[in-house]
């Protein structure tokens, strides 16, 4: 004790003095009231003293909420039994590891449930209550009814098993996009999955996430070829492997365009590409896309000199042509690879150099005759053009 405490006495912060460090605690039961230690002492008792200690819950309880050590409040909660006391703890507590420990002595599925569904209890307080769930009925329960709570549905949704539960949160659609999907991450069983991509509704990334994980080839094609729903057709056909439904789908004059060009995109089957882009019911871009992935040169020359295709069509088979005797051919049909030649002032055929139009690399050089007209040059050959600009 220092000099000052002994003739003007302690000045106290809680139970310690400021001035010396001596420590001074109001027991009761064992606990002291002010800042919920433990009595050392006692502690250091023996073993059936000790436990009797323990045995007290009402200290205990007082202790884990109040202890501002953290090991305090886990030590003292590892002995509670009261489950009131355990979720009043857990839900109270900002520190991880003694809200976790309090959880881990629930047991009570009911409990628990009540502690995931509570807006009061912190999320990470929720979502250990939700771990600690085995009843199906219960996460089930969660799942469909927990309100305002994304985040501990889709919790519970990744504890569920049941696969018709599962199946039946994926078609209502009054949950979101983001539930859904967790709820179909969850289903191993191929027909339901198939059920949902063939008859959910047209919610987008949950027709998708379906048919994304639907293996068995049959299936997918006849998802492609008979579903209603647009995005499942588009995925089921980006998991086909099968090169003649494929390319029955591709011949298929009723089969949309967004079908068609999702087939042009997933495949390298120069046959499909080929009779693609010669179908003259299809739509040019779609056709141009197909000349995009061939790379046959006699078909491709077969696309340019027919001339019934239209131009476009024409010109994206000839610009692919790889053999240089049969792009002289397409030059031939008359579509040419035009090219600047700057210094003779003309277009120039880059594969059989027939020349074209002329072309100059005018370049102001003054004002004109006339009243707001400008004269340009050539700066190769110096022909000169007087034009009339609008200020």
């Amino acid at each position: 004790m220092g000099f000052s405490c002994k003739v003007f006495g302690h000045k106290f912060d809680g139970c310690k003095c400021m001035k010396c460090g001596y420590e001074q605690h109001d027991y009761r039961e064992h606990q002291c009231i002010k800042c919920g230690g433990l009595d050392e002492n006692f502690l250091k008792m023996a073993n059936i003293e000790v436990k009797s200690i323990m045995a007290n819950q009402k200290a205990l309880y007082y202790a884990a909420l109040n202890n501002p050590d953290r090991n305090v409040r886990i030590e003292a909660v590892s002995y509670i039994t009261e489950p009131s006391a355990l979720v009043d703890i857990a839900m109270r507590d900002r520190e991880t590891e003694v809200c976790e420990k309090a959880l881990g002595k629930i047991g009570d599925q009911s409990i628990l449930s009540k502690i995931a569904g509570n807006d009061a209890a912190g999320y990470m307080v929720r979502e250990k209550a939700v771990e600690r769930i085995t009843d199906q009925p219960v996460l089930i329960d969660i799942a469909n009814n927990v309100n305002n709570n994304s985040k501990t549905r889709i919790k519970a949704i990744e504890c569920i098993t049941d696969q018709t539960a599962l199946s039946s949160i994926v078609k209502n659609g009054k949950y979101s996009d983001a539930i859904r999907i967790k709820a179909i991450e969850g289903i191993k069983d191929q027909e339901a999955l198939v059920d949902i991509a063939k008859n959910t509704g047209n919610d987008r990334w949950v027709l998708k996430e379906a048919a994304e994980r639907i293996t068995d080839q049959a299936t997918l094609i006849d998802i492609a070829e008979n579903s209603t729903k647009i995005e499942a057709r588009l995925t089921a056909v980006d998991r086909i492997t099968d090169r003649d439904a494929l390319k029955r789908m591709a011949e298929n004059p009723g089969t949309e365009d967004a079908i068609i060009s999702r087939i042009i995109t997933g495949i390298s089957d120069q046959e499909v590409l080929i009779g693609i882009a010669g179908n003259e019911s299809r739509d040019k871009k779609i056709r141009i896309e197909a000349v995009g992935r061939i790379t046959v040169s006699q078909a491709l020359l077969a696309l340019a000199e027919n001339k019934d295709n239209d131009d476009s069509i024409r010109s994206a088979a000839a610009e692919r042509i790889s053999d240089k005797e049969l792009r002289l051919k397409a030059c031939e049909a008359g579509l040419h690879k035009w090219e600047h030649d700057v210094k003779r002032c003309r277009m120039v055929c880059a594969i059989c150099e027939k020349e074209g139009e002329k072309k100059h690399s005018f370049e102001k050089i003054g004002a004109g005759s006339i009243k707001n007209s400008v004269v340009y040059a050539c700066r190769v050959c110096g022909k000169q053009d007087e034009v009339w600009e609008i200020e």
